[in-house]
């Protein structure tokens, strides 16, 4: 006698039904195999890119710091020229916006307006 629980076993594969199976992976493992290889292509420019980017940038670089050097001496001597010397107590503060301000006088309201406790 047999017990029959609705468990079916997997069909054995047969070499003939394995055929079209395999023709497909191979044919997606070329796929994949191509689209690898441009992609190590492309990623092999965009190194030799980064490569000539960043000697560049670091040839800017020392150039802008030669170009500070020369510079130097001229923007000392426009920043003295443009300098503001003229002392504090000689400042002309007739101007609304450049008055002179004094300690700000806290005190209580009582104290302020002279009320009363009560």
């Amino acid at each position: 006698m047999s017990l029959h629980l609705g468990i079916r076993r997997p069909r054995k594969h047969r070499a003939v039904d394995a055929g079209p199976r395999i023709t497909g992976l191979e044919q997606a493992l070329a796929e994949a195999n191509a689209y690898r290889a441009e992609a190590e292509q492309v990623a092999a420019c965009l190194d030799a890119d980064l490569v000539e980017r960043t000697e560049e940038r670091d040839q800017l670089l020392a150039e802008l710091v030669n170009v500070r050097q020369v510079l130097a001496p001229y923007l000392a001597a426009e920043a003295a020229a443009g300098a503001v010397t003229v002392p504090e107590m000689v400042r002309d503060t007739s101007a609304l916006e450049d008055q002179a301000t004094a300690p700000i006088a806290v005190t209580t309201l009582r104290e302020r307006f002279g009320g009363s406790a009560a």
